[in-house]
């Protein structure tokens, strides 16, 4: 379906694209597996299907050209340049609330878990989980919406590694 799209569309808006639908698969992954950790079950509150669903969703409406973004550029190899579509706020929106859900249902969790191993598995995920938000937040949003500085965009998603090193570390201990 993407070298379809690659065929119809712009390979920069093309790739882009398949950027905010990755980002988006991320978040919801780490959403879902914060929510089942450590106890491993399903989600019982409907609610949060609804936001899977959701996500799944705009993942798709991304590829529809003008809607989350346009008029893309590449001015150096290793960032884009673009201007926000008319639901880019929404797209906003659903990352920041998949990325800091986690983080409040982590803390949460943590105080009502007595078994100290468990425990602190739970504060590690939390602090991994925060340190990949703050980062993602600041080079991926806030210094691209209100400063107009693009050069960072790379390094928010070079954590998403750091964040990967957490939970195999936590899961291994």
């Amino acid at each position: 379906a993407v070298s379809v799209l690659v065929l119809l569309h712009n390979p920069t808006i093309t790739a882009t694209a398949c950027t905010f639908a990755s980002a988006l698969l991320l978040s919801v992954s780490k959403y879902f597996f914060a929510i089942t950790f450590p106890e491993n079950k399903l989600p019982r509150n409907i609610f949060h299907y609804l936001v899977g669903l959701a996500s799944f969703i705009v993942a798709i409406a991304v590829f529809i050209p003008g809607l989350f973004f346009h008029s893309v550029s590449v001015p150096e190899p290793y960032y884009v340049v673009l201007e926000n579509g008319p639901y880019a706020g929404w797209y906003s929106l659903l990352i920041t609330y998949l990325l800091l859900y986690p983080i409040i249902h982590l803390l949460r969790k943590r105080n009502h878990i007595t078994e100290q191993n468990i425990n602190q598995q739970i504060t590690l995920l939390a602090h991994g989980v925060s340190v990949f938000f703050v980062i993602g937040l600041i080079t991926n949003s806030i210094l691209p919406v209100f400063f107009g500085i693009y050069s960072f965009n790379g390094t928010g998603p070079i954590f998403s590694v750091i964040l990967v090193c957490f939970i195999v570390y936590i899961i291994t201990r």
